[in-house]
């Protein structure tokens, strides 16, 4: 059932990319030399394969375009990751998908999704810096000129 399911999903991305393709431009008769069967009696991994050689004849810029969605994803789990948050890709999809105000991830044009990456990459960068500020300051004073900043300068009694 599970293959089928998947099969028919294949089947419709077929078409769904042949009819882009001949948006394009790109005549049937030159897809033909490419394909000899119909997409009903190829298994899915026959039919996987043309729908990859269909995507890069659309879009040779593809590779860079998976690049940028790990990339971005990898960003904005890596800001997760410094408040805590547990390490979900989906959380970062829909991040992205708001921060770039498309519908879906895949949608997302490659130079949006460089910018979302950049400028994660940079939200994360000044938290960082910003934590190791606080932190430094905190480690300048000396415990005495905490207490006596804490007192008001007034003198501590033993016991």
């Amino acid at each position: 059932m599970l293959d089928e399911i998947n099969h028919n999903q294949l089947v419709k991305r077929y078409y769904v990319l042949l009819r882009r393709l001949n948006q394009e431009g790109i005549t049937s008769d030159e897809i033909n030399v490419l394909v000899k069967n119909s997409p009903m009696d190829m298994d899915n991994e026959t039919l996987t394969d043309f729908c990859l050689r269909f995507e890069y004849i659309l879009n040779p810029k593809a590779p860079e375009t998976e690049t940028m969605r790990i990339k971005t994803i990898d960003s904005i789990v890596s800001w997760l990751d410094l408040f805590g948050k547990e390490r979900n890709i989906d959380a970062a999809k829909i991040i992205a998908i708001s921060e770039s105000g498309m519908r879906f991830f895949d949608e997302i044009p490659v130079n949006k999704l460089r910018a979302i990456c950049r400028d994660f990459k940079k939200k994360r960068k000044e938290f960082l810096s910003i934590e190791k500020d606080i932190s430094e300051s905190i480690n300048s004073y000396n415990s005495s000129e905490i207490k006596q900043a804490f007192y008001g300068g007034q003198k501590l009694h033993d016991g």
